[in-house]
């Protein structure tokens, strides 16, 4: 063998281990995660990196993004990889985000960066086609029978809110009420386009001439899109339109809520009373937080936490009849300055306090009103005399029993921020600065209509 030979093969042997060194050498994954709503990192997601092709031996490795939303791995051999990640807002959102892949060659570092897709962009999906105008958004979601768990094709879910705006001239607030409904499509779906955000929403499911249970939602404006998907039951509902002045009794069945509530930091907290609107029955959670609450109906249901010294805690089930749905609840605790001394201070409700000094009728603060914790203002009238509470949700409406010239059960003057004639239904007690009610023919401002009492609302200020 000739030298000329013999370097030939050196060289042919030292260029194959140079290709081996670079074939072992590992591949990388970095990236960043955003949460494109609230315009800020994604700490604590979940990421996925799994490899499909070649496919064996199997692999799937996890990470976890840091507080500036950054990840990474390493150690990885070439291949083609899937990369996917889930958060708690992502699923709050019920957002589906497609998998990223990635094919990675020896040695080289890769750059997959991932994200909540922006406000624009949810709006977009959720009413393609559609250009929302500004502080506007979507609510969107399947609509199914609780009781065969297929889609409620046909059905409507109705819609009311209130617009309040303030006139430049005499500074008085005015609110408005509005309502719309969509049907739902052949897919089971229903889409809510331009509702606003930043506002209280109440939804309802009417089918077949029943109506469901009222939730209570909102639409964030950083991300103008709210997933909830509602269920219907012609067992637990009540008709739309009925002649009945009477209250309707609570709906019953047989579903069984259980769960935990914690505070803010994630503590069980107990002492806290669960309540589903429209049902019978209560339940207080244990020293573990955990509830348990049955005979409720099927069907989408707005569930309640009440416990003094926090903020109402409200979420929406969707219950099944004959089984047991199992919830996490969260309550925040109502922040309270230290005391100071007040050496004067002028009432943010002037008219308010005029009227008061007449004691002719029944004066409600707005500290008075928040400790009924009521989740509609027709219940602040249940228990009070000379008036009744008719119906629920959308129906619900107070009467006077007590009413002059108009006999039983008239509909009282409602009269908010000096405007006779309201609809009490559109105005939430979250919304009451001060509250006065006149359940006969004396007493309320000047000019009003009083032939079946006279209710007199004051929003904050």
């Amino acid at each position: 063998m000739t030298n000329r030979i013999v370097a030939a093969l050196v060289i042919m042997t030292l260029a194959l281990a140079a290709e081996r060194a670079v074939a072992q050498q590992p591949a990388r994954i970095d990236g960043v995660l955003t949460d494109s709503t609230h315009y800020k990192p994604l700490s604590d997601a979940i990421i996925y990196i799994t490899r499909i092709e070649p496919a064996q031996p199997e692999f799937m490795r996890t990470v976890v993004s840091d507080k500036d939303g950054r990840y990474h791995l390493d150690s990885l051999t070439a291949g083609r990889y899937s990369v996917l990640f889930t958060h708690p807002t992502l699923d709050s959102l019920d957002v589906p985000v497609a998998a990223r892949e990635v094919v990675l060659t020896a040695g080289e570092r890769a750059r997959v960066d991932l994200g909540i897709p922006s406000g624009a962009t949810l709006r977009r999906a959720a009413c393609p086609g559609l250009l929302l105008a500004a502080n506007t958004g979507a609510v969107v979601g399947t609509v199914t029978d609780a009781d065969t768990d297929r889609p409620l094709i046909g059905a409507s879910v109705a819609v009311t809110w209130n617009d309040i705006t303030i006139d430049r001239t005499t500074l008085q607030t005015m609110t408005a009420a509005r309502s719309g409904s969509v049907r739902v499509d052949s897919a089971g779906i229903y889409r809510l386009c331009g509702v606003p955000t930043g506002s209280y929403l109440l939804l309802q499911v009417q089918a077949g001439g029943r109506a469901g249970s009222v939730l209570r939602t909102e639409v964030s404006d950083s991300v103008g899109f709210r997933r909830l998907d509602l269920t219907f039951s012609a067992v637990a509902s009540r008709a739309l339109v009925s002649a009945d002045t009477t209250e309707p009794p609570p709906l019953t069945g047989t579903a069984v809520l259980t769960g935990t509530v914690r505070n803010s930091t994630g503590l069980p907290l107990a002492d806290v009373t669960i309540r589903v609107e429209d049902a019978a029955g209560t339940a207080r959670t244990d020293s573990l937080g955990h509830f348990r609450l049955s005979g409720l109906p099927a069907g989408s249901q707005l569930v309640e936490a009440l416990r003094i010294g926090y903020f109402i805690g409200r979420m929406p089930v969707a219950l099944r009849s004959g089984r047991t749905v199992d919830i996490q609840l969260s309550v925040d605790r109502i922040v309270s300055l230290d005391s100071v001394r007040v050496i004067a201070q002028r009432s943010r409700y002037r008219e308010f306090e005029q009227h008061k000094r007449s004691s002719v009728g029944r004066y409600f603060t707005e500290e008075q009103i928040t400790q009924r914790h009521a989740s509609e203002t027709a219940e602040l009238f249940r228990m009070m005399p000379g008036f009744r509470v008719v119906g629920s949700g959308f129906d619900s409406r107070v009467v006077s029993t007590r009413g002059g010239g108009a006999g039983r059960n008239c509909a009282p003057n409602i009269v908010i921020d000096n405007m006779q004639n309201q609809d009490l239904s559109i105005i939430h007690p979250y919304d009451i600065g001060a509250m006065e009610v006149y359940n006969d023919l004396a007493g309320g401002p000047p000019g009003a209509n009083r032939g079946c009492g006279v209710i007199v609302i004051w929003t904050k200020r």
